[in-house]
């Protein structure tokens, strides 16, 4: 079992197109047109011979198709993939030709602007993209509405072990309310682990209710930094205000209703306070998962001087992450991957990210970055 996700797993993502798992750049063909749930199903990619054939020859793609999981492999840490298969061969009965768990990002409604986001994933970004005069290529996706996927999600849901939910901002998409009302009328919620990937801006009191009715419950909360380093990433965030909503996920967490994590992406803007933000983690007794950005905002993307100074930081920092992965320390494989060959793009930067934030100096949320980039 080299990935479980390859053959028990099908993401959907907000664009409504079908792919291995959530950062898994392959998406899955029918009669050579990438396929959507808008016109497709859950059964037409399960049996379509792309999928059947992608994982036939899953040893060939995995270089180029699940990037992010090769790169922090080949840097010495601890990928998805690893974890998957940790999680599935512990917590879970795994069956190679069964679909046993889903990622449903069942829209793009988002009320933040994340620096690493895009259109696709953000209905804020959509309105910024316009404003600032791009065309955000993005349609109305109509394929939580379709008869066909409640219908095709009843016939999987006794197999169904797994769902994780995002989006946009999964608390803000109505849908995803349809979607637990569905299996608690079902009696299928007690079977399932559900994840929310929620941005901490939204406290969601008609899903919290529902809690207890789920076998686990998961929140993992998108924080990269704190203070005025997470209102630049996470704009228009405030933080006084997500501490709050943290505080209250915690509360749930010491009462043992859910199990809560921080979904950290460490990138061009945030590696430099790395081991601060670990401090924080630590000092509050939560987990912190790490995630590489690859594109855009990679820390690959920082001049090579910068970079050094940022290895010479975690090489000196006794403290080893908090989680699974050791991103400081003696096994720092995250200064392997930041030293690696970069793309030396920040258009996304320069052209977006920066003008979104027209109340906001990026120096002065992070003066370390001052006369690093030429922006």
């Amino acid at each position: 079992m080299k990935c479980p996700l390859v053959t028990n797993h099908l993401e959907i993502n907000s664009s409504g197109e079908f792919k291995p798992c959530c950062i898994s750049s392959k998406r899955f063909a029918i009669d050579n047109k990438i396929a959507n749930a808008d016109t497709h199903t859950i059964d037409d990619i399960i049996q379509h011979s792309d999928r059947n054939e992608w994982i036939k020859n899953f040893d060939a793609n995995y270089e180029t198709d699940c990037r992010q999981c090769y790169e922090v492999e080949r840097s010495g840490g601890e990928s998805k993939r690893i974890r998957e298969l940790r999680d599935w061969r512990t917590n879970y009965h795994f069956k190679s030709d069964t679909l046993q768990s889903l990622d449903l990002k069942m829209g793009n409604t988002c009320n933040l602007a994340c620096a690493i986001c895009a259109p696709d994933s953000s209905s804020k970004w959509a309105s910024i993209y316009k404003q600032l005069g791009y065309d955000t290529g993005i349609r109305l996706q109509r394929w939580p509405e379709r008869d066909e996927f409640w219908e095709q999600l009843n016939q999987h849901a006794q197999n169904i072990q797994k769902i994780e939910l995002a989006g946009g901002e999964p608390f803000m998409i109505k849908k995803q309310e349809i979607l637990i009302n569905f299996l608690i009328e079902r009696d299928l919620a007690k079977n399932i682990d559900i994840t929310w990937f929620t941005n901490c801006t939204i406290w969601p009191e008609n899903i919290v209710k529902h809690f207890d009715k789920f076998k686990q419950v998961r929140i993992m909360l998108s924080i990269d930094n704190t203070g005025e380093q997470f209102e630049y990433i996470r704009y228009p965030a405030k933080w006084n205000e997500a501490y709050d909503i943290f505080l209250k996920f915690k509360e749930l967490h010491s009462r043992k209703i859910v199990n809560l994590g921080i979904s950290h992406s460490i990138g061009l803007l945030n590696v430099w306070r790395l081991p601060e933000f670990h401090a924080w983690c630590r000092q509050h007794e939560v987990s912190v998962f790490n995630n590489l950005i690859m594109n855009p905002l990679s820390a690959k993307d920082l001049p090579k001087e910068f970079k050094l100074r940022v290895a010479e930081k975690l090489s000196k920092c006794s403290d080893p992450s908090y989680q699974h992965n050791p991103v400081v320390g003696e096994n720092n494989w995250l200064i392997q991957f930041m030293m690696g060959d970069s793309d030396n793009n920040l258009q996304h930067l320069t052209e977006k990210v920066i003008p979104s934030r027209p109340t906001i100096d990026i120096y002065e949320a992070f003066p370390e970055l001052k006369g690093m980039l030429n922006v």
